[in-house]
């Protein structure tokens, strides 16, 4: 196949493909633009809100989450005391006043 492509004629060139090309500059936006155009969209001030209401929400949760534990007996230790025999090493070694 490379032997039947040799004997053709060469491909013209294209003498557009090798002028120096002009690019437009890109626009560049500082980030006091950027954030000016953030804060002037409505739905951003939505989300905000949603995500500040949502951290309070959790916030509020784990207190009380923490206030419940601390709160409720340890069920665990209660039934290992509700035991005689884990109990009577403390029955035992009482001290008397």
């Amino acid at each position: 196949m490379l032997k039947r492509d040799v004997k053709l004629p060469p491909r013209p060139v294209n003498e557009n493909d090798y002028l120096p090309k002009r690019y437009s500059p890109i626009p560049v936006q500082t980030t006091a633009e950027i954030k000016a155009e953030i804060n002037s969209m409505p739905e951003y001030h939505k989300y905000l809100r949603k995500r500040v209401e949502l951290a309070h929400k959790q916030d509020a949760f784990h207190a009380l989450e923490v206030i419940n534990q601390h709160s409720t007996p340890n069920k665990h230790l209660q039934k290992y005391f509700s035991r005689e025999e884990n109990t009577d090493f403390f029955d035992k070694n009482k001290v008397s006043e």
